[in-house]
């Protein structure tokens, strides 16, 4: 209450930033289809997209104490409900190609920019490349430092960043590693790089953090797949 009276307290979300948008399921709408046998064999982006709405929309709103806006409860924890967390998708070789926004406040999925060249992204994500088959698509997990700061004034819970990062990144992973997708974390990026992607002001401002690839599960195989290891048959 201390804090509210020297600064608003508002922030809940980045804005959209772009006003070309796609459709995406809410998240009650999504937790069914992700219950749904048929969930295990979606296309790729469609599987993306409802993974994207139940990670990152909210599960409901409740008051906040002070005057500040109402707060978001959503899957992935978050002290003081802050929920510093974004998410990005880059979509590869499609005629859905291109960088998106997840955007919270509306609901949707923002496209931002073209999707970068596959040489690009090879030189400047190599992690993303390090997934037993060929990445189809790229989820980015950043950082809002603001919202995390207006919480906690301690520069030791910088810390809590990557905790809160981790946990929505690895949803997203439990999620896509599922039927006909697999999918695996990584740390290995260009931080500017990224940053431009995800058309961030700055890295003090929004950081990645985190990035999932996630591709097509190799079909007729020689070898059995159990999770990130293959066994000859």
């Amino acid at each position: 209450m201390d804090y509210e009276k020297i600064q608003n307290d508002t922030k809940r979300y980045i804005e959209p930033k772009s006003d070309n948008y796609i459709d995406l399921p809410n998240f009650d709408e999504s937790l069914h289809i992700v219950s749904e046998p048929s969930f295990d064999n979606l296309d790729i982006f469609e599987k993306a997209k409802v993974v994207s709405a139940l990670v990152a929309f909210p599960r409901g709103k409740y008051l906040s104490k002070t005057n500040g806006t109402d707060h978001l409860s959503r899957t992935s924890p978050s002290g003081g409900a802050r929920h510093p967390s974004e998410l990005y998708l880059i979509v590869v070789e499609s005629e859905f190609s291109g960088v998106y926004q997840v955007s919270i406040g509306t609901e949707d999925l923002r496209k931002i920019s073209e999707a970068p060249t596959v040489e690009k992204l090879k030189k400047n994500i190599p992690g993303a490349f390090r997934l037993p088959v060929t990445p189809k698509l790229i989820f980015i997990v950043a950082s809002d430092f603001e919202r995390n700061m207006y919480r906690y004034r301690e520069p030791r819970t910088f810390r809590t960043l990557f905790y809160y990062a981790r946990h929505l990144g690895g949803l997203v992973e439990s999620l896509m590693d599922t039927g006909n997708t697999i999918s695996h974390g990584h740390q290995g990026f260009n931080d500017s790089y990224l940053q431009r992607i995800i058309s961030s002001e700055s890295l003090a401002s929004e950081s990645p953090i985190y990035i999932i690839s996630a591709g097509y599960r190799i079909a007729n195989s020689k070898e059995l797949q159990v999770g990130k290891s293959f066994i000859s048959k």
